[in-house]
């Protein structure tokens, strides 16, 4: 596995409005309370007006969020690379926060999707 700062070409996401976030990513996991590793974000996520009956509107957060905030860095790894984004994020609440995002391309031809999504505290 290899970290690389990303070049000034590859400073934002192409294509945002492509990336996939998987339902069951929202619902099994960010929004999922009962999850032993997803239970924190979910309690956060849910605190800043994200919820199962509006998952497009989460859907839609996080492709903006990708569109509107730098990488700060690509990881090639065995399946294929990761890419993080941080910082704001709108949020339902009308606040928005200091998020990591975390998207994996497989290398497949696919755009890449969601993996995780942590709150941070901003650099």
């Amino acid at each position: 596995m290899s970290a690389l700062e990303p070049t000034r070409a590859e400073t934002w996401m192409p294509d945002p409005h492509m990336l996939r976030v998987e339902l069951s990513k929202i619902t099994d996991y960010l929004l999922n309370l009962d999850h032993a590793e997803g239970h924190g974000k979910a309690k956060f996520f849910r605190a800043v007006g994200f919820s199962e009956e509006a998952t497009d509107e989460m859907v839609e957060a996080f492709r903006h969020h990708a569109a509107n905030n730098k990488i700060v860095q690509i990881v090639e790894h065995p399946y294929g690379v990761k890419t993080i984004v941080e910082c704001f994020m709108e949020t339902p609440a009308g606040t928005p926060y200091c998020i990591r995002s975390v998207w994996n391309d497989h290398l497949d031809g696919k755009p890449p999707k969601l993996v995780t999504a942590v709150p941070i505290q901003p650099k």
